[in-house]
């Protein structure tokens, strides 16, 4: 149970790390 609530905010952690990089390429190439 403790590891499947690790992968579970593991995998949180992972998606707001993909979203906000997400959000910086944009804003990137925006700039470009």
């Amino acid at each position: 149970m403790k590891l499947s609530k690790s992968t579970q905010l593991r995998k949180e952690i992972t998606q707001q790390y993909e979203k906000e990089m997400g959000m910086e390429k944009q804003e990137m190439v925006d700039e470009v």
